[in-house]
Formats: C-alpha cells, structure tokens, sequence
C-alpha cells in the first residue's frame, strides 16, 4: 500500500466519520426539538385566551360601528356586535343621519331611552341631535349616538370618538358580522 492510498483511507474514514457525527447531531436535535414541542404544547393548555381575554386588567376598548340606512340587518349586527368575548368594552352606534327606520328599530330592540350625556367634541363633527343609552341592564355596554349626517365614515366615526370611555377603539361596519367559532378542546 502506498502513501497516497493510506491518505485517501484516512481522508475517507475521516469524512465517513464526520458525516456520521453531522447526521447523529441532527437526529438527536430533531428528537429533542419534538420533546420540547410536546412539552410546550401540554403546558400551552392552560394559557387559554379565553381566561387572558377576561381579565379585568385588560384595557378599555370601545368598538365603533357607524350605521347609515341599515334598517334591514341592525338589530341581528348590533346583537353580535355584543356578543365578544371580551371584559371591558363599549359598543358605540353612530347612526349618520339615516333616512329609514335603522334608529327606531334600536330604540325598540335595545330599549333606548336619551341620556345627558357630557360630549367633549374634541373633534369637530355634524350636530349630534341625541345620545340613547338602555334601560335594560343586558344593554349596558351599548351606546347608540344620533347625528346629522356628515356625508362621510370618518365623520361618524369621529362622533364615537368624541364619545368613547376608553383610550383604545377599533372602528368596524355596523354590517360586519361576527361568526362565532368553537373553542379548542
């Protein structure tokens, strides 16, 4: 055997033995990563969002929903508008000055009645002619405010702005409409 066979042996056995080394660390690191996930995911059951959700430190969030002449879907959209999971929030209507019956089907649904209100226009808006809160207590998250029309979104969503208890909003369409979907097991 010559000297350069003996170093392509060397050199082989050296490659064979580094690639069996890359691959063992490899599998023993996919094994491990499977372990660490299986526990992770056991322990991930018990941060359900549901019991982060309801938690009375979670800050103040008001949802505003603009309705222009939205007579035929109101009364099922604001009922799943009250329907989130969700511990401290408001429900703000802003009816823009509508010209069908969306208004007096919120105050018969909802049983509305016109509240003193302190509106702080903040922000400059149409006339607001009145703010209804319910007289029922399943109802009291729900704030219905009455404005000329603006002729425009943001001028309605201006409005629940001025109105609104909480430092956080998010603005939606009083036609969007929420779907429940199951809880995971």
């Amino acid at each position: 055997m010559t000297i350069w066979e003996t170093i392509g042996k060397i050199y082989e056995s050296t490659i064979f033995v580094y690639g069996l080394i890359l691959l063992t660390t490899y599998a023993l690191l996919a094994i491990f990563s499977f372990i660490a996930v299986r526990a992770y995911a056991r322990k991930d059951k018990f941060h359900e969002p549901d019991v982060l959700m309801s938690s009375p430190l979670a800050p103040g969030v008001t949802v505003l929903a603009p309705a222009f002449n939205e007579g035929l879907t109101i009364i099922f959209n604001v009922r799943s508008l009250l329907t989130l999971n969700y511990t401290n929030y408001e429900i703000i209507i802003v009816n823009d000055g509508s010209t069908d019956d969306s208004l007096e089907q919120l105050i018969n649904e909802f049983e509305l009645v016109p509240v003193d209100f302190a509106y702080n226009a903040k922000i400059q808006t149409k006339p607001v002619r009145r703010i209804y809160k319910s007289s029922n207590p399943a109802y009291a998250k729900l704030m219905v405010i009455d404005k000329v029309n603006g002729k425009s979104k943001a001028d309605a969503v201006n409005a629940g702005i001025n109105a609104a208890a909480h430092p956080h909003f998010v603005c939606t369409d009083v036609d969007c409409i929420r779907i429940k979907t199951p809880s995971r097991n």
